[in-house]
C-alpha cells in the first residue's frame, strides 16, 4: 500500500453507529445507520445518529459557513503576491492527452483506439509503451487509468476506431420516482435508495443510454449486488469496507445500441464474513448517450468533494486557455474546462486520469500550474511526490499545495503526515517561494477535535455548546499571526525556475 495516495472527498458518507465506540452490538436496521459528514479543512464527523432531514440543514450550514469564513481570510490578509508569471511565448498548445508518458520509463506512448467521439477523443481503448513492452493505460469512457499491471493488448477489430456521437449525460439520483424497487428499498437522506440485502430486492430503471455507471456506497455493513443490463450480467460488486465509506463508480454498460435498456440492481443476500450487513445503497445512476436523447446534456461542472480554496484558486484563475493545469488529487469534482485535469490514486467518477502521484505518467515540463488540496498528509512518500510535481511543471510554472497542520486523524489508514509551514517548504526547496500561509480558525479546529474523539455523545449538549461559544468568542480575539501555531493547516505557493 506504499504507493496509496487517500483523501477524503467531502462527501455524505455512512458508518454504523454500533461500531463507532468499538462495539459491534449486532446489526441495528439501516434506518438505525448514522451519517458520517465530512467537510472541507476540518471534516467535523458527525457520527451515532440516524439521519434526518432535520439535520441536513444544520450540517450544510457549518459547512458553508466555515468554507466562506477560510477564503474570507484568504481574501483579506493580503498574503498572495502578484500572480503574474512569465510568458511562455513559445509553447506550442497542447491537451493534456498530448503529455502524457509511460510512468515507468517517461517515453512515449502508443495508443490502441476502439472508440472516439468526433472530436477524436479517445472513449474506448489502450496505451502502450513499445520500450517496456507493456500495456499501461486502460481507457474506458474517457478516462485513463494507469492501474494495470499485466493487461493483455487489445487487437482492434477494424482498422479505423468507431466513431461515436458527441456524449452527452444524464444522472438519475437513488431517490427518483424513475427508479422501480421492490417494497423493502426505502428512501434516506439526502438522496440515498437503500435494502438491508434481502434476496430478491431489486431495484430497476429503464429508458434510453448507451453507457451507464451506477454509484454505489461501500461501507462497514456493506452486502453483495449484481448488476443486469438487458438481462445480462454485467457487474458483481462487494460493497463491503471495514473503515469509514467511500461511493464507487460501477460501469454497468458500455457502447450499446441507441435505445431502450433495462439496468437492474438485485441485492444478493449475502456479504463478506466481516461486513456487519447486507445493505446496498444507492447514491446514483450516471446515463451516457448521444445529445438530443431526451433528458441528457453536456456534462457540467460538478463538485462532490471539498469546495475549492480561494488561496489556490487565485493562481489558478490566472491561467490562460493554452495553459494546462495539473490538480492532483481533486477528488470527486470536475471543472469541465479542456486545459484543466484532474489526477486522481482513487476512482473517482469525476476524475479525468488515475495513477500513482509518486510516477506521474507526463512528460517532463507539461504543465504550466499544478496544485493540490489536502493530498500530502496522505502520501506515503510526501519528498517523493514533491519532486514529480517540479518534474512535470513547466519552467517558470507555479506549485500550489495546502496540507494539514493541525488536524485529527481523518482519512483512516491513508493519513501519514501533518506538516508545518516550514515542513511544506522544505518540499520545495528548489523552487522560488511566492507565498506561505495558514488557515483554520481555532474555534473549528477545536469543534473537529471535540468530534473526532467521540465526545459529543457523552458530554451533555448544552456543556458543549458553552466550550464551542467560547473559542468562538476567542477567534475574535487572535489575529491572523496568532494563528500560526495553531492553524488547522497550511499552504505555499512556488515557482519552478526557469
Amino acid at each position: 500500500m506504499a504507493a496509496q495516495v487517500g483523501h477524503d472527498d467531502g462527501r455524505y458518507h455512512v458508518r454504523d453507529s454500533s461500531m463507532v465506540d468499538g462495539a459491534n452490538s449486532g446489526s441495528p436496521p439501516i434506518h438505525e445507520v448514522g451519517m458520517q459528514f465530512t467537510i472541507s479543512d476540518h471534516r467535523i464527523q458527525h457520527r451515532s445518529r440516524p439521519p434526518t432531514a432535520r439535520r441536513r440543514p444544520f450540517l450544510r450550514d457549518l459547512r458553508e459557513r466555515y468554507c466562506d469564513g477560510v477564503n474570507e481570510l484568504h481574501r483579506t490578509v493580503g498574503s498572495a503576491p502578484d500572480l503574474r508569471r512569465p510568458e511562455a511565448s513559445d509553447r506550442v498548445p497542447r491537451s493534456w492527452a498530448q503529455v502524457l508518458a509511460c510512468p515507468l520509463c517517461r517515453g512515449p506512448l502508443r495508443e490502441v483506439r476502439l472508440s472516439e467521439d468526433p472530436a477524436g477523443r479517445l472513449k474506448e481503448g489502450q496505451l502502450c509503451c513499445d520500450a517496456c513492452h507493456r500495456v499501461v493505460a486502460v481507457v474506458s469512457q474517457f478516462k485513463y487509468d494507469f492501474h494495470v499491471e499485466g493487461a493483455d493488448l487489445v487487437a482492434p477489430s477494424a482498422d479505423e476506431p468507431r466513431i461515436v456521437e458527441a456524449v452527452a449525460e444524464r444522472r438519475i439520483p437513488g431517490d427518483s420516482d424513475e427508479l422501480d424497487c421492490s417494497s423493502r428499498w426505502h428512501v434516506s437522506p439526502p438522496h440515498f435508495r437503500c435494502t438491508e440485502g434481502g434476496t430478491g430486492d431489486t431495484c430497476t430503471f429503464t429508458g434510453e443510454f448507451t453507457d451507464a455507471l451506477v454509484r454505489l456506497l461501500h461501507q462497514p455493513r456493506g452486502g453483495i449486488v449484481d448488476v443486469f443490463v438487458d438481462d445480462t450480467l454485467t457487474a458483481s460488486v462487494d460493497l463491503f469496507t471495514p473503515e469509514g465509506s467511500f461511493v464507487e463508480p460501477i460501469a454497468a454498460a458500455t457502447d450499446l445500441p441507441v435505445g431502450q435498456h433495462t439496468l437492474v440492481l438485485a441485492a444478493r443476500g449475502s456479504s463478506a464474513d466481516a461486513s456487519g450487513g447486507r445493505e446496498v445503497i444507492l447514491e446514483e445512476l450516471v446515463l451516457y448517450g448521444p445529445l438530443g436523447l431526451d433528458g441528457f446534456g453536456p456534462p457540467q461542472p460538478l463538485n462532490f468533494g471539498n469546495p475549492y480554496s480561494a488561496f489556490i484558486e487565485g493562481y489558478v484563475d490566472q491561467a490562460g486557455p493554452d495553459d494546462l493545469v495539473l490538480e492532483m488529487g481533486g477528488g470527486d469534482r470536475r471543472r469541465c474546462l479542456p486545459n484543466h485535469l484532474n489526477f486522481e490514486y482513487l476512482k473517482f467518477e469525476l476524475a479525468d486520469v488515475y495513477g500513482d502521484i509518486h510516477a506521474l505518467p507526463f512528460e517532463d515540463d507539461a504543465f504550466a500550474i499544478v496544485h493540490s488540496q489536502a493530498v500530502f498528509e496522505h502520501l506515503a512518500n510526501p519528498q517523493a511526490a514533491a519532486k514529480e510535481l517540479i518534474r512535470v511543471t513547466e519552467p517558470g510554472g507555479l506549485i500550489i499545495t495546502e496540507v494539514a497542520f493541525l488536524q485529527p486523524l481523518h482519512a483512516v489508514p491513508f493519513h501519514f503526515y501533518n506538516m508545518t509551514l516550514w515542513g511544506v517548504q522544505e518540499l520545495f526547496t528548489s523552487c522560488e517561494l511566492l507565498a506561505s500561509d495558514w488557515f483554520g480558525p481555532l474555534s473549528e479546529t477545536i469543534t473537529w477535535l471535540l468530534t473526532v474523539a467521540n465526545l459529543n455523545d457523552r458530554i451533555p449538549a448544552e456543556q458543549l455548546d458553552r466550550v464551542k461559544a467560547d473559542f468562538r468568542s476567542f477567534d475574535a480575539l487572535m489575529s491572523h499571526d496568532d494563528l500560526k501555531a495553531v492553524a488547522s493547516g497550511v499552504h505555499i505557493a512556488v515557482r519552478k525556475p526557469i
